[in-house]
Order: structure tokens, then C-alpha cells, then sequence
């Protein structure tokens, strides 16, 4: 599995693209007459959603994140190459 401060930063974009792109449908706009129709009945459902997405990914940040670090492999002594 990746690692490292890439990875997780791969992580955090996609995971922000995806939770931007569900706030439309959660909110409901398209469905109403108008946006301010579709935001006046969808808004309070929608921030219920992220409040919980928002503590799912706690739960999951606190269940999987440590700060203990992987044990790196002991060093190794560079052989001199032999003369002759």
C-alpha cells in the first residue's frame, strides 16, 4: 500500500472532490423551481449528511492514524571494492 505525504495528499483532494460534488445532490438543486427553493428545503438534511461524513471520517482517522513509525531496515556497511 502507498505511503507517505504524497499519498496522503492524493487522498485528501479526492476525498474533497468527492464531498463537493454530493453537496448538489443532497441539497436537491435541480429538483425545485428555483436554487433558493431546492436550498430553503435541503439545506438542513444536507449539513446533517457532512456532519456525519465529517464523523465518519474522524472515527476512521482516529481508528487507523498513529504516530509510531514503520521500523526502517538496519543499515548496512558499504564493502570496499578490492584492489589488486
Amino acid at each position: 500500500m502507498p505511503s507517505g505525504p504524497s499519498f496522503s495528499d492524493a487522498a485528501a483532494r479526492v476525498g474533497s472532490v468527492i464531498v463537493i460534488a454530493l453537496i448538489p445532490l443532497l441539497t436537491g438543486a435541480g429538483t425545485a423551481s428555483s436554487l433558493a427553493d431546492s436550498l430553503a428545503s435541503g439545506y438542513r438534511p444536507a449539513m446533517i449528511a457532512m456532519a456525519a461524513l465529517a464523523g465518519a471520517s474522524a472515527l476512521i482517522a482516529a481508528l487507523f492514524v498513529s504516530d509510531q513509525r514503520a521500523a526502517s531496515p538496519a543499515a548496512q556497511p558499504v564493502s570496499e571494492p578490492a584492489t589488486t
